[in-house]
């Protein structure tokens, strides 16, 4: 890994106290010194960190100056070996992404009209401007990794540390910060891919190292540990800026503790009995012989749900030269055994009609239409099919299209296609320009999910029988935490089951009432299942009666195969429960 370095910052001494001793000094005895040399080591990385997410210098310095004011109230409360880089790290790019939501619109244009002269331009100020994109996607995309994968990460690249320098911080083999750093490497390149970024691991890790490469202004760290200290006043910016991450932090926190309320509520046990109940649950697990133990544990695996019977099953696959890539799916309302899927962007703008098996039926050309990246399809009550050209992986289209066609006869090629209708929208200010992959209709509305990585926002539009001229404005309509960068949804008949494809799941929800009747914002509550898809790159979805049915991309690379479709049988029973 050291040759993707541009340069190797100078060894430092073995005798160097580690972070965790500078840290318990700086907690045990409020050692001015100790917390000096903190903020010394550490100021580049998280200055960089915060100019990254937020472009500007000056507000980059006092995001900076508020992460150092957030671990002098946070210092004794962390958790013993937690790598302070790594929390850093993490608190950094909180705090910069809290600043960043306060940017107001002209600085969003600007970005805007930035991209649009990139694309106009020559392929390599297209390739610089996609690298700008890239940078702040990227530190989005490494908060969310795994702690011991972001913290190997962070130490090697955006700090600069030596392998050797790293696995000691990490207390580690160095074979260990091998695999930690390639694992890092490989989730952070994956989940670029499904942001439309494709980077080799030595690109990556070069860009990585690229940009930890920033040095903070000289006087940075100087105001940093005067202000922490207490030997000068922090910038009213600053200050402001830590008070508002301290009560973010807090209610994150709270926001999970009322989960875990909610769900002892919900079967009915008292909160002053839940330690009553764990102790009596403890002595008499302790109670039981070895042969009550191995009766339970084949009882359990013969009727839990997610056993080895939620695995997709492959079923079919698709003519790969016609269909590279199942970006959408939908079952026919009318014909038994159809189902029409698409192509995304770059290709025509066509949809075809499959058998379960992937056997091809039609191809249908859309008159009228465009396919700049057809992301999903959906039908309407009608039985009238909704296609959503919602892709945008550079973040700035400024329109998106929903495509609405009473359904093609699949039997007859020869039967013409008319009717086609637009509905032109865009998203509301408080989201901006997003990348999609998932759409779901129902009550009169399509139901539109960002694939961000780490939520998935909706918003709702109106499908009226006439479209209205010009764009719309969607309507801002609830978010699903943990629903990372989404790859499609689905809705059964009932409008009640809604199924999320991600990277690495299916995620159902079972809601209380049908998705039309739901007020917003919505909250998508109810009982949850998940199951684990390890189906190459899934990209659609679909109910079929109780089963769902995967789309996939071709694989990689071209040639090698074709997209395919896998069956996960009773889906919903076969499917673990939170």
């Amino acid at each position: 890994m050291g040759e993707l370095l541009t340069q190797e910052r100078e060894a430092r001494s073995t005798a160097m106290p580690a972070d965790s001793e500078l840290l318990a000094r700086y907690v045990q005895g409020g050692d001015a010194d100790a917390f000096r040399e903190i903020v010394q080591r550490h100021a580049d990385m998280v200055y960089a960190t915060c100019l990254r997410v937020l472009g500007d210098g000056h507000a980059a310095e006092d995001a900076g100056q508020a992460v150092f004011l957030l671990l002098t109230q946070k210092a004794k409360s962390l958790a013993h070996g937690t790598v302070l880089s790594g929390w850093l790290y993490r608190s950094a790019e909180f705090v910069a992404r809290e600043a960043r939501r306060n940017q107001d619109i002209r600085r969003r244009h600007e970005r805007e009209a930035a991209a649009m002269r990139a694309r106009s331009g020559k392929a390599e100020q297209q390739q610089a401007a996609l690298l700008a994109r890239t940078r702040p996607q990227i530190d989005e995309l490494l908060a969310g990794l795994p702690q011991q994968q972001r913290d190997a990460l962070v130490l090697r690249y955006l700090e600069g540390r030596s392998e050797d320098e790293a696995a000691r911080e990490l207390g580690c083999p160095a074979g260990t910060l091998s695999v930690r750093l390639s694992r890092g490497l490989a989730s952070l390149r994956e989940r670029l891919r499904g942001r439309g970024v494709h980077l080799s691991a030595a690109a990556l890790a070069a860009l990585l190292a690229q940009s930890g490469a920033q040095a903070a202004p000289p006087q940075f760290a100087a105001s940093v540990t005067a202000a922490c200290v207490g030997t000068a006043s922090a910038s009213v910016a600053a200050a402001s800026l830590a008070a508002a991450a301290t009560k973010a932090m807090f209610l994150a926190k709270l926001k999970l503790v009322a989960m875990a309320v909610a769900a002892v509520l919900g079967i009915g046990v008292a909160i002053p009995t839940v330690a009553h109940f764990v102790a009596a649950y403890r002595a008499a697990e302790r109670a039981k012989t070895p042969a009550d133990q191995t009766q339970e544990a084949a009882s359990a695996s013969a009727a839990t749900p997610g056993s080895a019977a939620a695995k997709p099953i492959k079923v079919g696959a698709l003519p790969k030269d016609l269909l590279p890539e199942c970006s959408g799916l939908v079952k026919s309302p009318r014909h038994a055994n159809v189902f029409w899927t698409h192509n995304d962007s770059d290709n025509p703008p066509q949809v075809f009609a499959v058998d379960k098996t992937g056997k091809l039926l039609r191809t249908v050309n859309i008159p009228g239409a465009q396919n700049v990246d057809w992301e999903d399809i959906a039908v309407d009550a009608q039985g009238r099919l909704v296609i959503a050209d919602i892709g945008d992986n550079a973040r700035n289209r400024q329109e998106l299209c929903l495509y609405r066609l009473p359904e093609p006869d699949p039997g007859n090629p020869n039967a013409a296609v008319a009717g086609v209708q637009a509905f032109r929208f865009r998203y509301p200010e408080g989201i901006g320009a997003q990348d999609s992959n998932a759409l779901v209709v129902h009550g009169g509305y399509a139901y539109v999910f960002t694939s961000e990585a780490s939520r998935a926002r909706c918003v709702r539009v109106p499908l009226p029988e006439t479209p209205p001229a010009g764009v719309v404005v969607a309507e801002y309509a609830g978010e699903k935490d943990g629903a990372v960068s989404l790859r499609a949804a689905a809705l059964d008949p009932t409008g009640r089951r809604l199924a999320l494809l991600t990277l690495t799941q299916v995620v159902m929800i079972e809601l209380p009432k049908p998705l039309g009747e739901l007020p917003l914002p919505l909250a998508f509550q109810g009982p949850t299942r998940r199951v684990d898809v390890s189906v190459g790159k899934a990209e659609a979805l679909v109910w079929d009666g109780d089963d769902l049915l995967i789309g996939t991309e071709k694989e990689e690379p071209p040639g090698t195969g074709g997209a395919e479709l896998f069956c996960i049988e009773k889906a919903w029973s076969v499917a673990r429960p939170e």
